[in-house]
């Protein structure tokens, strides 16, 4: 008996087009500058919120 081996065909997934930028659409990713004193400050708040601090500045911004 002679062994055959197969070729595995790799499937390319379908791209999907991307979306055109709006500039008047918010952007996802923002950074915060503060100082130590404060962002210590905000960390107490978003404990005792049980939240992390991510979540507690935003819950704080779309109020």
């Amino acid at each position: 008996m002679k062994a055959t081996t197969k070729t595995a065909v790799k499937k390319t997934a379908e791209k999907t087009p991307r979306k055109a930028k709006n500039p008047a659409e918010a952007s996802k990713s923002h950074s915060i500058s503060c100082d130590d004193v404060r962002w210590d400050k905000i960390q107490k708040l978003a404990e005792k919120a049980g939240m992390n601090v991510s979540k507690y500045i935003i819950s704080k911004v779309l109020k």
